[in-house]
């Protein structure tokens, strides 16, 4: 996909400077966020995803318009980030595709 959409190497600020100048909500997933499926992002939206490790830079979770997470059952408690990653685009996207 990364021959499909934009994707730009830049830092923090000029990237939230670039994203409110445009108006491009900003979800960043976050363990305890908002349920994915009660969000309805517009067709064009940023999503940030961290590692276990570090996480998110409080610079961007303060900044963002939504935090999501992805419901787990069970004894389950996180995904990779690819995988979490991948789960969250789909359903920010459902009605898009």
């Amino acid at each position: 996909m990364i021959f499909q959409i934009p994707v730009v190497r830049t830092d923090t600020q000029k990237f939230l400077s670039h994203l409110s100048h445009v108006q491009i909500p900003l979800y960043v997933a976050e363990t305890g966020g908002l349920d994915m499926t009660e969000c309805t992002a517009p067709s064009s939206f940023a999503l940030v995803l961290g590692n276990e490790g570090v996480g998110i830079r409080p610079t961007l979770r303060s900044a963002a318009t939504n935090l999501l997470s992805v419901s787990m059952r069970g004894e389950a408690d996180s995904l990779n980030v690819a995988m979490a990653g991948s789960i969250l685009l789909y359903g920010l996207t459902r009605g898009e595709i």
